[in-house]
Parts: C-alpha cells; sequence; structure tokens
C-alpha cells in the first residue's frame, strides 16, 4: 500500500491550517458580538438603542463572517486584471416559468431549461 505523497501532504497541511485560520477569526467575530452585546447593550435603557443596537450588531456580524467566508474561499490568482486565459465562463439566461428541469452537455457546453445556466468549458 502506498501512502500519499509529501506535496499532497503538505497541501492538505496548509489547507488545514488555512481553515483553521477561518475558524478562530470567526469564532471571534462571535466572540465580539457576544461581548458587545452584553456590556454595550446595557448602556443606554431605551428600546430604540436596544433594537438599533441590536440590528446593527447582528448585521455586521454577518457581515464580516461572510467576508471572512469570501477571503478564505476566493482563489486570488484568477481575480486579476487582464488575465485572458478563462477556464470557465456563465451566461444567466431567463427561462419559463412551469417548464420541466432538465440538463444536458453538448459541445462542452452545460444547458439547463428553466433559469438557464449556460457553461461553456474551454479545454
Amino acid at each position: 500500500m502506498v501512502g500519499i505523497s509529501e506535496e499532497q501532504k503538505s497541501k492538505r497541511r496548509k489547507k488545514w491550517q488555512k481553515m483553521y485560520i477561518q475558524s478562530v477569526i470567526q469564532d471571534f467575530i462571535h466572540l465580539i458580538d457576544t461581548t458587545n452585546y452584553n456590556y454595550i447593550y446595557t448602556l443606554v435603557d431605551t428600546e430604540l438603542w436596544m433594537f438599533i443596537f441590536s440590528s446593527l450588531s447582528h448585521m455586521s456580524v454577518f457581515a464580516l463572517d461572510g467576508a471572512v467566508m469570501i477571503y478564505f474561499h476566493t482563489d486570488w490568482n484568477s481575480c486579476c486584471i487582464g488575465k485572458e486565459d478563462l477556464k470557465k465562463s456563465s451566461v444567466f439566461v431567463p427561462g419559463t416559468h412551469g417548464c420541466k428541469v432538465s440538463a444536458g452537455i453538448r459541445n462542452n457546453t452545460l444547458l439547463t431549461s428553466g433559469l438557464q445556466v449556460i457553461t461553456h468549458l474551454s479545454p
């Protein structure tokens, strides 16, 4: 039985480290939210303050959480301006309502009905 190569071990270790750092950052964001909620929320005793503070706090936590997800799960190498060799392009075409969902591949193009997503895969 042959094990995995050193290169694969290194890639897995880097991926695990990246996901661990992402998890710690996301947990820290929620810890800050909980701390804010327990201390700053009680500074002013009006219902309007409590409503506005808790609403903005929850929105900002989920926005920051999403920003962390985008940062850690975006392929930054493909985001370069002027890069011409794109591997995949998608076009959204509005379909008709009430049609059956079907899919197929023809000439390296994925075709679907309903809300149609046509993806051209280049070699």
